[in-house]
């Protein structure tokens, strides 16, 4: 990524300047490497909050840019590069992310409409509207089948990588919306069963 594509016209790199997007792309990149926050109970005793990966609990590194400051994170998802166990189990290399980048990119999704949530991989609940819930899976089909060039779908149930040598219109669509630039409802539309 080089500063300033916009200014070299090269539409690859239109989205240099797009933090949003960069931590989508390092979503899809360390996924399944997922740490929720746990705040505690609105009005409840005032703890610190909790950090939990699929292995436990685990705590920021002291180099990590936001350890100290985790009642104050824009997220209650952060990834992570690697876990260390000192004295205790760290997060190195670990960065907020959007509940959007987890849903395009992460795991196996299952909704549950009447819990008004999407479960990603069995364990990361994300609250959703049931008309969310079944845009984020549609987007997702929609990507799968429009990238099975190389059997990667078949195999994992994942979107691939293998672009095929082009960037359609449903990948340009799934980046303005990791990016936050565009609204997951205005990606597809609307099933008939929900307008």
């Amino acid at each position: 990524w080089v500063l300033g594509g916009e200014a070299t016209g090269d539409p690859y790199n239109r989205n240099a300047e797009n933090i949003e997007l960069l931590k989508a792309v390092i979503t899809a990149g360390l996924y399944p490497n997922v740490i929720t926050v746990d705040l505690g109970v609105p009005g409840g005793p005032k703890k610190p909050p909790k950090l939990m990966s699929r292995q436990g609990e685990v705590f920021l590194h002291p180099s990590c840019v936001d350890h100290g400051a985790e009642t104050g994170l824009d997220s209650r998802m952060l990834v992570y590069y690697e876990l260390v166990k000192t004295a205790k189990v760290y997060a190195r290399d670990a960065t907020t992310i959007s509940p959007y980048a987890l849903l395009l990119f992460g795991g196996a999704l299952k909704t549950e409409l009447e819990a008004r949530r999407i479960v990603v991989d069995g364990w990361l609940a994300i609250h959703a509207s049931p008309r969310t819930a079944v845009l984020v899976k549609q987007v997702r089909c929609r990507h799968a089948m429009s990238t099975t060039t190389c059997g990667y779908v078949k195999c994992t149930g994942l979107p691939c990588c293998c672009w095929s040598g082009r960037f359609d219109a449903i990948q340009w669509q799934l980046l303005g919306v990791a990016a936050g630039e565009t609204d997951l409802s205005s990606t597809i539309g609307l099933p008939s069963a929900l307008e």
